[in-house]
């Protein structure tokens, strides 16, 4: 009885680190559709817009409107928040665990919050 209750809550232990995962994986678009604008760069190889030469663009750019609300794509923490004046701009890095971690770049600003659940 002992050993098959200890193997439960092994299982149930599981579940529970399996449920994180899935909720730390990035899965949606940040920005709603109805906002969306179109996608500005997709992932792959582009010619890179400073450099004029083929480089590996590991992101996608979607294109808004200033002040559309951009969303976190999972769950997550937000690990970095930079203002510069040239690169990505006004920018942020969310780290979602298990590897996982995203950034927000050219930005017109951010004002960031814990969602609603």
């Amino acid at each position: 009885m002992y050993i098959e209750s200890k193997s439960q809550d092994e299982v149930v232990q599981l579940a529970e680190k399996k449920e994180k995962l899935f909720a730390a994986i990035p899965a949606i678009q940040p920005v709603a559709n109805k906002e969306l604008i179109g996608l500005a760069s997709g992932y792959g190889m582009r010619v890179h817009p400073v450099y004029k030469v083929k480089k590996m663009h590991t992101g996608v750019d979607f294109a808004a409107a200033i002040g559309t609300p951009i969303y976190a794509t999972a769950d997550g923490l937000v690990d970095q928040l930079d203002v510069n004046f040239s690169g990505y701009g006004k920018s942020l890095i969310i780290d979602h665990g298990f590897g996982y971690r995203t950034r927000y770049a050219h930005m017109h600003g951010f004002a960031v919050r814990q969602a609603s659940t």
